[in-house]
């Protein structure tokens, strides 16, 4: 713990003493939560890899 701040393990104690080791556990940072469901990504990640369609994107493919 060499090089952690004083108020962090402060923290941690004040959320292990609260609700035990599962206070300890890393909660939600905040942020907005995703407006695209994992199918979509899904979907997206494999058009990714597909890579563009010469016929249609005017790409070319040098090998």
């Amino acid at each position: 713990m060499q090089g952690t701040d004083r108020q962090i393990v402060r923290d941690w104690v004040l959320r292990f003493n609260a609700h035990g080791p599962a206070g300890l556990i890393d909660r939600h940072g905040g942020g907005a939560a995703r407006r695209i469901t994992p199918s979509v990504m899904e979907a997206l990640a494999q058009r990714f890899e597909e890579g563009p369609i010469p016929a249609v994107h005017g790409a070319l493919a040098i090998a």
